[in-house]
């Protein structure tokens, strides 16, 4: 994962997604990093081709217009900055409007954008929205090129105290895992290494003791620990080490097959999507 100096924050304009961008600022202004805000019509809300305007089109609907809900967002952030007295902190904050497939425009921009991180709110508050939403998310976790990182909805004062690192120790492991802690260095977070043994008899590139010896020798001024955890189930292991440790921030690198499919698949794992509370960093190959 590179240096982030250029983060996207698609939004839908819901609480969900405005609890995001507040993350992303209060991020931002650690890393110096600038802001893109992106709203995508879905193609059943887009105006028709033939419409004079997205503003027109949505009057007609009755709903609020993009570009107006666009700008109360840019607006509110603006207001709660200058009430905190960090006007001067506020990081750059460009915005785009566009239609179409939510998932390809969100690629498309990160692409042309050369976009470091993808912000995206995790939640549900409207029922009627909720399939909707979770198929931009976990699409765009399929397709995109970028790490992305989930900011649950309920997350109020964030913080970066503890990371923990869920390793399925690969060797590309030892990397990742220092490039995240050069990333959050100004944060001074205590690092926790996580291996969830499913199968005893697993092949493993790497092991527990290997990974250790190998970030041990490597770095002697982190505050680092690592834990192996039999379990049968990879993300109910990961929760209950989320709540017991505190953990402020979780990352994983190339998830198991199925990790996101059972987390964003409502009738599965709808329990899941309700109770995540930490922030979830994807990185991506």
């Amino acid at each position: 994962m590179r240096n982030v100096k250029r983060i996207l924050v698609p939004t839908d304009f819901s609480a969900i997604a405005l609890n995001a961008l507040h993350y992303a600022i209060w991020l931002a202004g650690t890393w110096k990093a600038d802001i893109h805000l992106l709203h995508v019509d879905s193609e059943d809300d887009a105006p028709n081709r033939a419409s004079s305007s997205s503003t027109q089109l949505s009057k007609k609907r009755g709903r609020i217009p993009p570009e107006q809900q666009m700008n109360a967002v840019i607006d509110s952030v603006k207001s709660r900055a200058t009430t905190k007295g960090a006007v001067d902190n506020l990081p750059i904050i460009t915005s785009e409007i566009k239609s179409g497939t939510p998932s390809l425009q969100i690629e498309i921009v990160v692409e042309q954008m050369t976009i470091d991180l993808i912000i995206m709110g995790i939640g549900s508050t409207n029922k009627e929205t909720d399939y909707k939403r979770e198929m931009v998310r976990l699409n765009t976790l399929k397709k995109a090129s970028c790490p992305i990182l989930l900011i649950p909805e309920k997350l109020i004062d964030p913080k970066i105290q503890t990371i923990a690192y869920a390793t399925g120790l690969n060797e590309a492991d030892p990397l990742y895992i220092w490039r995240i802690e050069k990333l959050f260095k100004p944060f001074n977070p205590t690092m926790h290494i996580v291996h969830i043994l499913k199968d005893k008899d697993e092949e493993l590139t790497l092991t527990m003791r290997e990974l250790e010896e190998f970030l041990t020798d490597q770095r002697a001024d982190v505050s680092t620990i690592f834990h192996t955890i039999s379990s049968k189930s990879r993300t109910k292991a990961l929760m209950k080490f989320e709540k017991e440790r505190d953990v402020d921030l979780m990352v994983m690198s190339k998830p198991h097959r199925g990790f996101f499919a059972g987390l964003f698949h409502t009738s599965v794992s709808k329990q899941m999507v309700y109770n995540i509370i930490v922030p979830l960093l994807i990185l991506k190959q």
